[in-house]
């Protein structure tokens, strides 16, 4: 399956462990836009990306809703590491679909897009 031209955004969260999101233009409302993937799809067979990096994007979301929030307080959490994870995913993410696809890393909580 191919994915529908537009901005795609990489971002944890932890509400059913989201990882990827949707936006039609590059306006700052929504943030994300819409959920494309969440751990409930980690069962899909036709990803529109790669199998072997759609299951480590689950495992990256995986990671967050074991660890955050609870962790950030006691700093038992690398955030710092969790994020170059994910700047390493949507690179990924980018070099598997292209230059005609906009992908940009979202931190987590900060709500700031990551420039690399």
């Amino acid at each position: 399956m191919k994915p529908e031209p537009g901005i795609y955004v990489v971002m944890a969260d932890n509400g059913v462990g989201e990882f990827l999101w949707f936006k039609e233009e590059d306006s700052p409302i929504p943030v994300c836009g819409s959920s494309v993937y969440s751990l409930m799809d980690r069962t899909d067979h036709d990803p529109i990306m790669s199998r072997e990096l759609f299951l480590d994007f689950c495992r990256w979301a995986e990671d967050y809703i074991k660890n955050v929030p609870g962790s950030l307080e006691d700093g038992s959490f690398d955030m710092d590491a969790f994020n170059r994870r994910g700047m390493a995913l949507a690179r990924r993410l980018k070099a598997e679909w292209g230059d005609e696809f906009v992908v940009r890393y979202v931190r987590p909580l900060m709500i700031q897009p990551v420039e690399g």
